[in-house]
């Protein structure tokens, strides 16, 4: 049962992990009785992890991430992994995910890793405006000058954090 999905593709723990009055125990009971449904897909890629960062389900996204560490590494169709959905968040739970006691599976990576438009999860972060005041230290900041770049709008996290957007250019017509 824990494999059957609709026809969008959500499985019972997409559900679980997507709406707020579906307790924790649901989530950790599907993962008991089957750790391979935090795997499925939906129609565009999304696993029940990337749902339940989107919706800020913090707790959630714990079960789910140390249950099954390797699905922290799913994108969907847009090359987003869970810090790319975390940054879409009304409150950016990135400081959450970065839990210095425990954190979560290679999120050093992840946080640099670029999606189909070439933004790192920090770009996002940037232009949501939930960027964590911890994360804008100089030492933070270089390292993500250094490791981010710029994305296909050549926009670095600190253009997009100054708001700094280069001007278009206007060709004159002929």
């Amino acid at each position: 049962m824990t494999r059957r999905t609709d026809d969008d593709g959500w499985s019972p723990l997409h559900y679980a992990a997507f709406f707020p009055f579906l307790p924790l125990k649901t989530v950790k009971v599907l993962l008991e009785h089957d750790v391979s449904a935090a795997y499925i897909v939906d129609s565009e890629k999304r696993t029940a992890l990337h749902l339940a960062a989107v919706r800020g389900k913090v707790v959630t996204v714990r079960a789910i991430m140390f249950t099954c560490p390797d699905c922290c590494e799913l994108v969907d169709s847009r090359g987003w992994n869970v810090l790319h959905f975390s940054a879409t968040t009304i409150t950016g739970r990135l400081a959450v995910f970065y839990d210095t006691s425990r954190p979560i599976p290679k999120f050093d990576v992840l946080i640099y890793e670029k999606d189909n438009d070439g933004n790192t999860p920090l770009h996002l972060f940037a232009a949501f405006g939930s960027y964590p005041q911890k994360f804008l230290s100089s030492d933070w900041r270089h390292a993500y000058k250094k490791m981010c770049g710029l994305n296909k709008q050549n926009l670095s996290v600190d253009d997009i954090l100054g708001r700094n957007f280069p001007e278009e250019k206007v060709i004159p017509s002929i």
